[in-house]
Protein backbone atom coordinates (compact mmCIF):
# COMPACT_ATOMS: atom_id res chain seq x y z
CA UNK A 1 0.00 0.00 0.00
CA UNK A 2 2.98 2.27 0.81
CA UNK A 3 4.70 1.66 -2.18
CA UNK A 4 2.37 3.97 -4.74
CA UNK A 5 2.06 7.01 -2.30
CA UNK A 6 4.63 9.51 -1.79
CA UNK A 7 5.07 11.49 2.20
CA UNK A 8 7.06 14.25 2.97
CA UNK A 9 9.50 14.12 5.33
CA UNK A 10 8.12 16.77 8.19
CA UNK A 11 10.21 19.61 9.87
CA UNK A 12 10.29 20.20 13.53
CA UNK A 13 8.98 23.46 13.25
CA UNK A 14 5.12 21.94 12.25
CA UNK A 15 3.50 24.93 13.09
CA UNK A 16 5.23 26.97 9.85
CA UNK A 17 4.12 23.86 8.11
CA UNK A 18 7.65 23.67 6.47
CA UNK A 19 9.34 20.48 5.49
CA UNK A 20 12.90 19.54 5.28
CA UNK A 21 12.55 17.20 2.16
CA UNK A 22 10.51 14.23 0.33
CA UNK A 23 10.54 10.66 1.53
CA UNK A 24 9.24 8.32 -1.51
CA UNK A 25 7.05 5.72 0.65
CA UNK A 26 8.34 3.10 -1.18
CA UNK A 27 10.02 1.85 1.93
CA UNK A 28 8.30 2.65 5.40
CA UNK A 29 8.63 5.58 6.68
CA UNK A 30 9.87 5.42 10.03
CA UNK A 31 12.39 7.93 11.29
CA UNK A 32 11.48 11.15 12.20
CA UNK A 33 8.57 13.26 11.46
CA UNK A 34 6.04 12.38 8.14
CA UNK A 35 3.75 14.84 6.52
CA UNK A 36 1.21 14.13 4.11
CA UNK A 37 1.21 17.61 1.55
CA UNK A 38 -2.20 18.83 0.48
CA UNK A 39 -2.96 18.35 -3.60
CA UNK A 40 -1.12 15.25 -4.09
CA UNK A 41 -2.10 11.50 -4.33
CA UNK A 42 -4.01 10.03 -1.16
CA UNK A 43 -1.24 8.68 0.93
CA UNK A 44 -1.41 4.70 2.26
CA UNK A 45 -0.17 4.26 5.72
CA UNK A 46 0.51 0.82 7.17
CA UNK A 47 3.82 1.74 9.62
CA UNK A 48 5.39 3.33 12.24
CA UNK A 49 6.40 6.57 12.18
CA UNK A 50 8.83 7.56 15.00
CA UNK A 51 7.84 11.31 15.04
CA UNK A 52 4.63 13.43 14.08
CA UNK A 53 2.70 12.14 11.31
CA UNK A 54 1.18 15.82 10.14
CA UNK A 55 -1.57 15.15 7.24
CA UNK A 56 -2.79 18.22 5.10
CA UNK A 57 -3.82 16.11 1.87
CA UNK A 58 -5.40 12.69 2.22
CA UNK A 59 -3.91 10.08 3.69
CA UNK A 60 -5.50 6.23 4.49
CA UNK A 61 -4.56 4.69 7.67
CA UNK A 62 -4.39 0.86 7.83
CA UNK A 63 -3.22 -1.75 10.63
CA UNK A 64 0.19 -1.32 11.66
CA UNK A 65 -0.14 2.53 11.36
CA UNK A 66 1.07 4.92 14.65
CA UNK A 67 2.85 7.54 14.88
CA UNK A 68 5.24 7.92 18.67
CA UNK A 69 4.39 12.15 18.72
CA UNK A 70 1.02 11.72 17.46
CA UNK A 71 -1.30 12.10 14.44
CA UNK A 72 -2.21 15.74 13.51
CA UNK A 73 -5.06 16.49 10.61
CA UNK A 74 -4.73 20.35 10.16
CA UNK A 75 -6.87 22.55 8.52
CA UNK A 76 -6.83 24.20 4.76
CA UNK A 77 -4.10 26.66 4.69
CA UNK A 78 -5.91 29.62 3.17
CA UNK A 79 -9.44 30.64 2.69
CA UNK A 80 -11.84 28.02 1.23
CA UNK A 81 -9.02 25.27 0.80
CA UNK A 82 -10.14 22.28 1.67
CA UNK A 83 -8.51 20.77 5.15
CA UNK A 84 -7.32 17.04 5.70
CA UNK A 85 -9.28 14.20 4.84
CA UNK A 86 -7.95 10.96 7.62
CA UNK A 87 -9.80 7.57 6.11
CA UNK A 88 -8.96 5.08 9.30
CA UNK A 89 -9.61 1.45 8.74
CA UNK A 90 -7.07 0.49 10.89
CA UNK A 91 -4.13 1.26 13.28
CA UNK A 92 -1.79 0.59 15.96
CA UNK A 93 -2.96 0.60 19.83
CA UNK A 94 -2.12 4.30 22.26
CA UNK A 95 -2.58 6.55 18.98
CA UNK A 96 -3.84 9.67 19.51
CA UNK A 97 -5.21 11.95 16.82
CA UNK A 98 -5.61 15.56 17.01
CA UNK A 99 -7.95 17.30 14.72
CA UNK A 100 -7.26 20.84 14.24
CA UNK A 101 -9.54 23.89 13.97
CA UNK A 102 -9.05 26.49 11.84
CA UNK A 103 -7.67 29.44 12.72
CA UNK A 104 -6.57 33.07 11.57
CA UNK A 105 -3.41 31.46 10.64
CA UNK A 106 -5.08 28.09 8.91
CA UNK A 107 -8.52 29.82 8.02
CA UNK A 108 -9.29 27.13 5.79
CA UNK A 109 -11.91 24.29 6.13
CA UNK A 110 -11.95 21.89 8.92
CA UNK A 111 -10.45 18.74 8.63
CA UNK A 112 -12.50 15.46 7.98
CA UNK A 113 -12.02 12.03 9.34
CA UNK A 114 -13.47 9.04 8.93
CA UNK A 115 -13.50 5.28 10.73
CA UNK A 116 -14.44 2.53 9.63
CA UNK A 117 -15.67 -0.60 11.35
CA UNK A 118 -18.69 -2.49 11.68
CA UNK A 119 -19.79 -1.16 15.02
CA UNK A 120 -18.03 1.87 17.30
CA UNK A 121 -18.09 2.05 20.98
CA UNK A 122 -17.42 5.70 22.51
CA UNK A 123 -17.39 6.50 26.57
CA UNK A 124 -19.82 3.33 26.75
CA UNK A 125 -21.99 4.11 24.11
CA UNK A 126 -22.38 1.72 20.79
CA UNK A 127 -22.77 3.50 17.65
CA UNK A 128 -23.79 1.64 14.45
CA UNK A 129 -22.69 3.22 11.25
CA UNK A 130 -23.62 5.68 10.02
CA UNK A 131 -23.34 8.18 12.27
CA UNK A 132 -21.36 11.26 12.70
CA UNK A 133 -20.66 12.18 16.41
CA UNK A 134 -18.62 14.70 18.05
CA UNK A 135 -15.28 12.45 19.79
CA UNK A 136 -13.08 13.52 22.42
CA UNK A 137 -11.33 10.26 24.18
CA UNK A 138 -11.26 7.17 23.49
CA UNK A 139 -12.69 5.64 20.29
CA UNK A 140 -13.14 1.74 20.07
CA UNK A 141 -13.86 0.12 16.85
CA UNK A 142 -15.57 -3.61 17.55
CA UNK A 143 -16.50 -6.39 15.21
CA UNK A 144 -19.98 -7.58 14.81
CA UNK A 145 -19.20 -9.52 17.83
CA UNK A 146 -18.45 -6.34 20.46
CA UNK A 147 -14.80 -7.60 19.96
CA UNK A 148 -11.88 -4.68 20.06
CA UNK A 149 -10.99 -4.54 16.85
CA UNK A 150 -8.53 -1.24 17.14
CA UNK A 151 -8.70 1.70 19.07
CA UNK A 152 -7.31 4.98 18.99
CA UNK A 153 -8.06 8.35 21.19
CA UNK A 154 -9.11 11.72 19.22
CA UNK A 155 -9.18 14.98 20.64
CA UNK A 156 -12.19 17.24 18.03
CA UNK A 157 -14.47 19.21 18.22
CA UNK A 158 -16.03 18.58 14.57
CA UNK A 159 -18.12 15.69 14.01
CA UNK A 160 -16.09 12.31 12.88
CA UNK A 161 -17.94 10.20 10.91
CA UNK A 162 -18.39 6.63 11.32
CA UNK A 163 -18.83 4.75 8.57
CA UNK A 164 -19.33 0.87 7.62
CA UNK A 165 -16.87 -0.74 5.03
CA UNK A 166 -18.69 -1.56 1.97
CA UNK A 167 -18.20 -5.20 1.35
CA UNK A 168 -15.60 -6.32 -1.49
CA UNK A 169 -17.01 -7.77 -4.67
CA UNK A 170 -16.40 -11.70 -5.72
CA UNK A 171 -13.43 -12.12 -7.25
CA UNK A 172 -13.80 -12.89 -10.73
CA UNK A 173 -11.93 -16.05 -12.10
CA UNK A 174 -12.21 -17.80 -15.42
CA UNK A 175 -14.20 -20.82 -16.13
CA UNK A 176 -15.09 -22.78 -19.23
CA UNK A 177 -18.40 -23.87 -20.20
CA UNK A 178 -18.17 -27.33 -22.34
CA UNK A 179 -13.94 -26.68 -22.43
CA UNK A 180 -12.56 -27.78 -25.82
CA UNK A 181 -15.77 -26.51 -27.81
CA UNK A 182 -16.96 -23.65 -28.85
CA UNK A 183 -19.76 -22.02 -28.80
CA UNK A 184 -21.14 -23.48 -25.45
CA UNK A 185 -24.12 -24.82 -27.27
CA UNK A 186 -26.60 -26.04 -24.60
CA UNK A 187 -29.84 -28.14 -25.24
CA UNK A 188 -32.34 -27.13 -21.67
CA UNK A 189 -34.11 -30.11 -22.78
CA UNK A 190 -31.23 -32.58 -22.25
CA UNK A 191 -31.26 -34.94 -20.13
CA UNK A 192 -27.90 -35.12 -19.59
CA UNK A 193 -24.93 -32.32 -18.22
CA UNK A 194 -23.50 -29.63 -18.89
CA UNK A 195 -19.33 -29.51 -17.45
CA UNK A 196 -17.79 -26.22 -16.84
CA UNK A 197 -14.50 -25.96 -15.57
CA UNK A 198 -12.59 -23.24 -13.06
CA UNK A 199 -9.03 -22.87 -14.72
CA UNK A 200 -6.22 -21.96 -12.80
CA UNK A 201 -4.80 -19.06 -13.69
CA UNK A 202 -1.25 -17.02 -12.64
CA UNK A 203 -3.42 -15.16 -9.97
CA UNK A 204 -5.87 -18.13 -8.98
CA UNK A 205 -5.35 -21.41 -7.91
CA UNK A 206 -8.60 -23.22 -8.68
CA UNK A 207 -7.74 -26.27 -5.66
CA UNK A 208 -8.79 -23.38 -3.29
CA UNK A 209 -12.20 -24.09 -4.45
CA UNK A 210 -14.42 -25.13 -1.94
CA UNK A 211 -16.69 -27.37 -4.30
CA UNK A 212 -19.38 -27.71 -2.04
CA UNK A 213 -19.92 -23.72 -2.59
CA UNK A 214 -20.19 -23.98 -6.42
CA UNK A 215 -23.38 -23.18 -8.03
CA UNK A 216 -23.58 -22.66 -11.76
CA UNK A 217 -26.85 -21.27 -13.14
CA UNK A 218 -28.27 -21.53 -10.10
CA UNK A 219 -27.87 -25.18 -9.44
CA UNK A 220 -25.16 -27.45 -7.27
CA UNK A 221 -22.53 -30.08 -9.15
CA UNK A 222 -23.90 -33.43 -9.49
CA UNK A 223 -19.97 -34.35 -9.19
CA UNK A 224 -16.78 -32.73 -9.24
CA UNK A 225 -13.13 -34.00 -9.84
CA UNK A 226 -9.16 -32.12 -10.36
CA UNK A 227 -7.94 -32.55 -13.64
CA UNK A 228 -5.68 -30.37 -16.22
CA UNK A 229 -8.39 -28.82 -18.26
CA UNK A 230 -6.56 -26.80 -20.91
CA UNK A 231 -3.49 -28.67 -21.05
CA UNK A 232 -1.29 -26.15 -19.45
CA UNK A 233 0.33 -28.23 -16.66
CA UNK A 234 -1.87 -26.42 -13.53
CA UNK A 235 -4.74 -28.21 -11.75
CA UNK A 236 -8.13 -27.09 -12.47
CA UNK A 237 -10.93 -28.10 -10.96
CA UNK A 238 -14.22 -29.43 -13.32
CA UNK A 239 -18.08 -29.73 -12.15
CA UNK A 240 -21.13 -31.43 -13.93
CA UNK A 241 -24.20 -30.02 -13.49
CA UNK A 242 -27.78 -31.53 -14.58
CA UNK A 243 -28.88 -29.74 -17.83
CA UNK A 244 -32.89 -29.42 -17.07
CA UNK A 245 -32.00 -27.71 -13.57
CA UNK A 246 -30.25 -24.85 -15.01
CA UNK A 247 -31.97 -21.40 -14.19
CA UNK A 248 -31.42 -20.18 -18.33
CA UNK A 249 -34.03 -19.69 -20.97
CA UNK A 250 -33.77 -19.34 -24.90
CA UNK A 251 -32.66 -15.74 -24.61
CA UNK A 252 -29.56 -16.40 -22.45
CA UNK A 253 -26.03 -15.70 -24.25
CA UNK A 254 -23.95 -15.88 -20.84
CA UNK A 255 -24.06 -18.57 -17.83
CA UNK A 256 -22.48 -17.43 -14.24
CA UNK A 257 -20.58 -19.68 -11.62
CA UNK A 258 -20.40 -19.03 -8.12
CA UNK A 259 -18.62 -20.06 -5.04
CA UNK A 260 -16.02 -19.19 -2.01
CA UNK A 261 -12.93 -20.27 -1.87
CA UNK A 262 -11.63 -22.78 1.40
CA UNK A 263 -10.07 -19.19 2.98
CA UNK A 264 -14.14 -18.04 2.41
CA UNK A 265 -13.13 -15.22 -0.33
CA UNK A 266 -16.44 -15.42 -2.63
CA UNK A 267 -15.44 -15.96 -6.31
CA UNK A 268 -17.23 -15.57 -9.50
CA UNK A 269 -16.87 -16.29 -13.16
CA UNK A 270 -19.03 -16.12 -16.33
CA UNK A 271 -18.84 -17.64 -19.93
CA UNK A 272 -20.98 -17.56 -23.35
CA UNK A 273 -23.56 -20.16 -23.84
CA UNK A 274 -25.60 -20.77 -27.12
CA UNK A 275 -29.39 -22.30 -26.34
CA UNK A 276 -30.52 -24.42 -28.87
CA UNK A 277 -33.76 -24.68 -29.73
CA UNK A 278 -36.25 -27.86 -29.11
CA UNK A 279 -37.00 -30.18 -32.33
CA UNK A 280 -40.61 -29.02 -31.51
CA UNK A 281 -39.66 -24.78 -31.96
CA UNK A 282 -37.90 -25.82 -35.85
Amino acid sequence: MAGNNKCEGGTLLRILLGVFGVMACIAPCVLGDVSVPSGGDPCDIDYPVSGFLDIYGTANLWPGASADYGIYAWPGEVEGQPGATVNIYGCEPDNQLWVLDPTDELPGLAPVVTVYGPKFRFYGTVYLPPTDVPISGLLEVLSEADDVLFSLTIDSDVEIHLRALEPAGPEEIAIDIKPGGYPNSINLGSKGVVPVAILSTDGFDAEDVDPDSVEFAGVSPVRWALEDVDGDGDMDMIFHFKTRDLDLDENSTEATLTGKTNDDVQIQGSDTVKILKSKKEN
